[in-house]
């Protein structure tokens, strides 16, 4: 019995540092902002970009979004949605979504980059060391999205609008479309193809998804879920040998 207790007290030990392995809003994660110009700014690591690009990750928080009670009011035509990734060893390389077709047609310079390059860190910097995925803040902060970038790329790079989307014709029935584009340094930005589209529920909460399909056909095995049934495992070897 007290062998049974032990590696039991062990088994859940282990499945609570797993939980809490994973680091919210690191560089290459991909990152939601919903901003409600009432006053919130919402944050939300989507996970690492690079296996949602690829399909190990199937992008899709429904159930874990943005509740309707985070950003206070019902969306309304001043809401936005932004999605960027930071990319901290690789200079002047970030990832932003927007609605533009086509190429932009701002003064794509080495200084601008730089500054939009910036503004990424100092984002992710203001909510880096969040306890869960989601973080908020008001939106009008020195070091928020909208402020750091949300208006910032419109005069610098010449978008048509801000890159990412005004939440105005949002409804269960009309998701929100955006596609991931790569700005380098001094390079025209890329559309990568890859569309992230944002979905508000009956209940108001806004969730995401993408147009990937999972790699290998199927979901990934969450690792927790893993170490529990090697746990089960243990457990019902140790009972055999006991009996």
């Amino acid at each position: 019995m007290k062998k049974f207790l032990v590696i039991f007290a062990a088994a859940l030990l282990m499945m609570g540092l797993a939980g809490q392995a994973h680091a919210f809003f690191q560089n290459g994660d991909l990152i939601r902002i919903v901003v409600n110009t009432a006053g919130n700014e919402a944050a939300t690591d989507l996970g690492l970009f690079s296996s949602i690009q690829s399909g190990a990750i199937t992008l899709n928080d429904a159930g874990n979004g943005i509740s309707a009670s985070t950003y206070n009011v019902p969306i309304n035509s001043s809401d936005y949605v932004f999605y960027y990734v930071a990319v901290s060893n690789s200079p002047y390389t970030f990832y932003v979504a927007n609605s533009q077709t086509g190429t932009f047609s701002g003064t794509n310079t080495a200084l601008n980059y730089a500054s939009a390059w910036t503004g990424t860190q100092n984002v992710l910097l203001n909510y880096e060391g969040s306890a869960t995925a989601t973080a908020s803040g008001a939106y009008n902060a020195g070091d928020s999205y909208y402020e750091q970038l949300g208006i910032y790329f419109k005069s610098v790079f010449g978008a048509s609008s801000a890159p990412g989307s005004l939440l105005t014709n949002l409804t269960t029935s009309n998701p929100i479309t955006l596609e991931m584009w790569n700005f380098v340094k001094s390079a025209t930005p890329v559309d990568l193809g890859l569309a992230l589209y944002t979905n508000v529920d009956a209940s108001g909460n806004i969730y995401t998804t993408d147009n990937v399909a999972p790699a290998g056909g199927s979901t990934p095995i969450p690792p927790s879920v893993l170490l529990f049934g090697s746990g089960l495992l243990g457990l019902i070897g140790l009972k055999r040998r006991a009996g």
